[in-house]
């Protein structure tokens, strides 16, 4: 007689058989979830470091950029991609920096009208020959402007100048004014006037280098003695010392304007 419960044996070995593929094939799946899931995250952590070195690489660029642009300035030079050109911006401050000095040292000698010959309008143009052009032609004024208000306390006078008319004029018959005393302030003419003519001629005050007193006429004289009075006063004594002998009387002196220096020598009987 058949077994009735044969079939149910076939039926729970299909079932196991079934149960483990279905815990291979979730195996499976687990396994690629993941090796995906360890991918993305190697992928993420790939992408940070990209990221992050190309910030610092943005960092470094823009401070390199701040420094180029603070040490070169207006002299900055860039190549095509827009970076900068270090050597060729320095060449230019280097070239700019020269054309500065010597635009500084033109505009110094153009503001005392020297003759320095022609200058290149690139010289001409830089901040330096300007300033320094200015401040020349500022204190030239000032100091023409205290000459000439030294000129004028001292007595001269501007010269107004007119040219000659064309022909005989009776100024053709007159001598030509002496101006060998003349001072000539950026093309004014200024002549020493009487006041400056008689500070001019104005005596010198003695020095005097001592005092002597002596006998006039019976009666004592004190004097101030100039160097020159002083010399021959002690000329005159050594000349009535010597001349008379040790035993010599002593004389006076009196004052005679007639002898040299006002004094004379009398020596005594």
């Amino acid at each position: 007689m058949a077994n009735p419960f044969s079939g149910l044996e076939n039926i729970g070995a299909s079932y196991m058989a079934g149960a483990r593929l279905a815990q291979e094939r979730q195996r499976r799946a687990d396994e690629i979830l993941a090796r995906q899931e360890e991918a993305r995250i190697r992928q993420q952590y790939y992408q940070d470091i990209i990221a992050e070195r190309e910030a610092a690489r943005l960092a470094t660029a823009a401070d390199r950029e701040a420094q180029g642009s603070t040490l070169f300035g207006k002299y900055l030079v860039r190549k095509a991609d827009g970076t900068i050109d270090y050597q060729a911006s320095q060449a230019a401050k280097q070239a700019g920096e020269e054309r500065g000095q010597l635009g500084a040292a033109y505009g110094a000698l153009a503001a005392r009208d020297e003759k320095i010959g022609p200058i290149s309008p690139e010289i001409m143009q830089t901040p330096q020959f300007i300033a320094a052009r200015a401040t020349g032609l500022e204190k030239r004024a000032g100091e023409q402007k205290a000459v000439r208000n030294a000129l004028l306390s001292q007595g001269y006078i501007p010269v107004e100048e007119t040219p000659e008319p064309f022909g005989f004029t009776p100024d053709l018959l007159r001598a030509p004014r002496d101006t060998s005393e003349d001072f000539v302030i950026e093309g004014q003419r200024f002549q020493p006037g009487p006041l400056a003519r008689m500070r001019a001629t104005k005596p010198v005050k003695p020095t005097f280098v001592g005092k002597e007193t002596f006998s006039v006429l019976g009666r004592e004289v004190s004097r101030d003695l100039t160097k020159e009075q002083m010399d021959a006063l002690v000329q005159a004594y050594q000349s009535g010392n010597t001349g008379g002998g040790t035993n010599a009387p002593l004389g006076d002196i009196v004052v005679d304007p007639n002898s040299p220096y006002g004094l004379r020598y009398i020596p005594r009987k």
